[in-house]
């Protein structure tokens, strides 16, 4: 049994046009079946075409190739194993990253509480800082105060107010907004 166009071109490693060429010059001898396909003898082609046989060379690139195929089958399962390892990392920081807000915002909550029920703090202020009895001051054409008005007085109140309301914004939480 012989080949046909397809099979012959297969055999010799070249195209169905080439070897229906050497047909019609008269370098391979054909015959037509039954059904007008053209049949050639392997003898033939062996005979124009040298048969395509696996060289030494195909046969090493596909050891070659399957070397490859394996070392990147074992990379990928390495890569989806540390992929696989790293979702689960991710969801551990993941966890404790909203525990710790929680524990903030908790924390926050209970400053905010002991803030609104601190009893208020009352501020000492001794006795001799305030001078309650008015003194008669002469008057004076000069706007500037002197060294005799009650000017000192109103400063150092002025002081002691300031120096109260600074203790109590650095020891109290501020209230947010």
């Amino acid at each position: 049994m012989g080949y046909s166009l397809a099979e012959a071109a297969k055999a010799a490693g070249v195209t169905k046009a080439a070897i229906w060429q050497s047909i019609t010059n008269g370098r391979i001898a054909a015959k037509k079946d039954e059904r007008n396909r053209w049949v050639i003898e392997p003898e033939e082609i062996e005979r124009i075409y040298q048969p395509r046989a696996k060289s030494k060379c195909e046969e090493t690139s596909r050891a070659v190739l399957e070397v490859e195929l394996r070392c990147m089958k074992e990379k990928v399962s390495y890569l989806e194993k540390e992929l696989e390892d790293k979702k689960i990392s991710v969801e551990s920081w993941r966890e404790h990253a909203q525990r710790s807000v929680a524990m903030l915002v908790q924390d926050r909550q209970l400053q905010l509480e002991r803030y609104r029920n601190a009893a208020p703090t009352v501020i000492q202020v001794p006795p001799d800082a305030i001078r309650t009895e008015a003194t008669p001051e002469p008057p004076v054409s000069n706007p500037m105060p002197t060294s005799g008005s009650g000017w000192l007085v109103v400063c150092g109140m002025a002081v002691a107010i300031a120096a109260a309301v600074t203790w109590w914004v650095l020891n109290h939480p501020r209230i947010p907004s």
